[in-house]
C-alpha cells in the first residue's frame, strides 16, 4: 500500500477515535464522582504496573496485549468515555516513552485501544442501566468478544496497510488464540465489579493477587506459543544448512502450499498450520548421511532407501512435541504417490490426507523448478508437461489442476524459464 496508504490509515483511526472522544464529551460522559475518579487512577495504574504486555507475537514485530481482566471493569463501571481512556491510558509500555519511537504509531495505538472499548461499551449502553445483575454477565462477554475482535482487526488491518504481514499470518488463527482468553478476563472481571461494589479492601487485596497470578499463567502460555513458532522456524534453518543445494526449498514449499491450500479451499486455520507442516516436512533429513544428500551422482538402490526413511524419521523426531500432533500425518505422507506406488506407507488415493497430498505436489514442483546437483531447472512448458504426465498417479488430479491453472494464469513466473 506505500507510505501513502499508511498515513491515510493512522489519520482515519486518529480521527475516528477523536470523533468517539467528542461524541461521548457531548453526552456529557465527561463528569466524574470523586470515587469513581480514584477507580480511573486505580485501574490505570494498575494496568501499568502489571504490563500485561508479554503475550503471542503476531509474526509481523508485534504482539496484542492481555489487559481485558482490567480493561472490562473500567468499560462496565465507568461507561465508554472513561473506560476507553483508561484502555488507551493503562496499555502504555515504557518503550514507547523513550526517545525515537514514532509519536504517530504511539498515538495510533493509544487511538486503536480507545476505538476497541467505546465500541465493545455499546453493548453495555444500549442494554444495561449500568447496574449489576447476575444476567450482566453475558453482556461482560459480548464486551470482551467485541474488544479482541475490534482490536485485532485494527491491528491486522494496520499491518496490511503498512505491508508487514508476512507469510504463515492468520487473522482467525491470532484472534481465536485471544479469544480463548475472554473467558478467564471475563471471570476475573466480574470478580473485581462484585469486589468493588461491596468495598471489601480484604477481597481487592486478594483480587490483586490474583491478577497478578492471571498475568503470570498468561505469560507462561504465550511464551511457550512463542517457543513453539521459534523451533519451527529454527529446524527450518537447520534443515537448510544440512542440504545447502537446496537451501530456501522449505520456505519456498511453505509458500507454494499455501497458495495452493487457498486455492483448493483449505480452511483459513489449516493454511497456516500447513505451512507450518511445510517448513517441517524434511526434518527427518537430518538423520540422513550429508554424503547421500549431497552426492552428484546416481544414488545406489540401498542410498535411496536411506533417502525414503526421511518422512518416518521426520515423525519420530517431532513426535514427543504435542502442538505438532496434527502435522504429523503430513510429514509422514508426504511422499505417498496417488497410484499407491509412494512411501512409507504405499497409502493410495483418498487413503493419503489430503493435506499430504497438497505437500507432495508443492514439494515436487519446488524440485522441477530449481536447479538441482544431478539437473537443472525444468522450463514452464516442461513442468506443465511433467504436471500433465503425472496427474493421477504421482499427484492428486484436482489438486495438480489447480495448480496447472495457476500457472497458466501467471504465478510464480519469475521462477519459472
Amino acid at each position: 500500500m506505500g507510505n501513502r496508504g499508511w498515513a491515510i490509515f493512522v489519520t482515519l483511526i486518529i480521527g475516528l477515535a477523536l470523533a468517539f472522544f467528542s461524541y461521548f464529551i457531548w453526552l456529557g460522559e465527561a463528569h466524574l464522582a470523586f470515587n469513581e475518579l480514584g477507580l480511573v487512577v486505580l485501574l490505570t495504574s494498575l494496568l501499568l504496573l502489571l504490563s500485561f504486555g508479554t503475550t503471542i507475537e503476531s509474526g509481523a514485530g508485534t504482539s496484542s496485549a492481555i489487559i481485558l481482566p482490567l480493561v472490562l471493569p473500567s468499560l462496565y463501571l465507568l461507561g465508554p468515555l472513561w473506560g476507553g481512556i483508561v484502555a488507551a491510558l493503562g496499555t502504555i509500555k515504557p518503550s514507547q516513552l523513550k526517545k525515537g519511537f514514532p509519536r504517530h504509531v504511539f498515538f495510533l495505538n493509544r487511538a486503536m485501544m480507545f476505538l476497541a472499548g467505546a465500541i465493545s461499551s455499546f453493548w453495555l449502553v444500549f442494554l444495561t442501566d449500568f447496574q449489576f445483575e447476575w444476567i450482566n454477565i453475558w453482556i461482560i462477554g459480548a464486551m470482551g468478544i467485541t474488544f479482541s475482535f475490534v482490536n485485532n482487526s485494527l491491528l491486522w488491518v494496520g499491518l496490511w496497510v503498512d505491508g508487514k504481514l508476512s507469510r504463515g499470518n492468520n487473522f482467525i488463527l491470532f484472534a481465536l488464540e485471544r479469544v480463548r482468553t475472554v473467558f478467564i478476563s471475563v471471570l476475573v472481571a466480574v470478580i473485581f465489579i462484585i469486589v468493588y461494589q461491596s468495598h471489601a479492601l480484604p477481597g481487592i487485596l486478594i483480587l490483586f493477587a490474583l491478577v497478578f497470578l492471571f498475568r503470570d499463567v498468561l505469560q507462561a502460555r504465550f511464551k511457550h506459543i512463542n517457543s513453539f513458532f521459534q523451533v519451527i522456524e529454527s529446524f527450518a534453518r537447520v534443515i537448510d544448512t544440512k542440504d545447502p543445494y537446496t537451501r530456501g526449498h522449505s520456505e519456498r514449499v511453505a509458500q507454494y502450499v499455501e497458495d495452493l491450500g487457498k486455492k483448493a479451499g483449505l480452511s483459513p486455520i489449516r493454511v497456516p498450520r500447513l505451512v507450518q507442516a511445510a517448513k517441517l516436512h524434511d526434518v527427518g533429513k537430518l538423520g540422513i548421511p550429508e554424503a547421500i544428500l549431497q552426492k552428484p551422482g546416481r544414488l545406489t538402490a540401498r542410498e535411496y532407501d536411506q533417502i525414503k526413511t526421511h518422512p518416518e524419521q521426520g515423525e519420530e523426531l517431532l513426535n514427543n512435541i504435542e502442538m505438532l500432533d496434527d502435522l504429523l500425518h503430513i510429514i509422514r505422507h508426504h511422499h505417498e504417490r496417488y497410484d499407491g506406488k509412494g512411501y512409507p506407507d504405499g497409502r493410495k488415493g483418498e487413503e493419503i490426507p489430503f493435506e499430504a497430498r497438497l505437500l507432495t505436489l508443492a514439494d515436487a514442483y519446488d524440485c522441477m523448478t530449481t536447479d538441482r546437483i544431478y539437473r537443472r531447472a525444468l522450463s514452464k512448458e516442461e513442468v506443465l508437461e511433467e504436471l500433465e504426465r503425472c496427474s493421477g498417479t504421482q499427484f492428486d488430479p484436482r489438486l495438480t489442476r489447480i495448480l496447472i491453472d495457476m500457472l497458466n494464469n501467471g504465478y510464480y513466473e519469475r521462477h519459472l524459464k
